[in-house]
């Protein structure tokens, strides 16, 4: 991965975060790299991400922000 034609892994954990507020409901990653407009394991690192901030959760095979989950 190269520094100069990646984005930023934050940038993308944003991008991806911002999707799944805008939907209010559990996607996938290839929906959320659809809406998003991001390759699918720029969707993945940014879940790896926000997975380890406690940002979001996986509920069966979907990803869902930690708050719909409560």
């Amino acid at each position: 991965m190269a520094k100069d034609t990646h984005a930023h892994i934050g940038h993308l954990a944003g991008v991806v975060y911002k999707t799944l507020e805008k939907r209010a409901s559990p996607m996938s990653v290839m929906g959320i790299a659809f809406s998003a407009k991001l390759w699918p394991w720029d969707v993945l690192l940014a879940v790896g991400w926000l997975m380890r901030e406690d940002k979001i959760r996986l509920k069966r095979k979907f990803i869902a922000l930690f708050a719909e989950l409560k």
